[in-house]
């Protein structure tokens, strides 16, 4: 059975559509996120699992703040993950 993601990316737009700022939204969502991981961890959940769920989490809020300071381009500047935060 695959663990449901840490982030539910139909709520987090639907809330940074409504947002002033969005960036405290971001911020409360990757907390939320890590807890929700400890928990998982601490009920037993495989490693590689929540390695995995952490870099699908990170890369959904990282795609959504480079969306909010560059816009969408059909070409030019580009956000390439290279490691660091779990992808393995």
């Amino acid at each position: 059975m695959q663990a449901s993601p840490l982030i539910d990316s139909e709520l987090l737009d639907g809330a940074l559509a409504k947002a002033r700022d969005p960036f405290p939204i971001l911020r409360e969502t990757l907390q939320e996120g890590r807890a929700e991981l400890e928990r998982r961890y601490r009920a037993g959940e495989a490693i590689s699992d929540l390695v995995r769920q952490h870099a699908d989490a990170v890369d959904a809020i990282l795609s959504r703040v480079w969306r909010l300071c560059m816009g969408v381009r059909q070409s030019g500047p580009a956000l390439v993950a290279v490691g660091g935060y779990g992808r393995g």
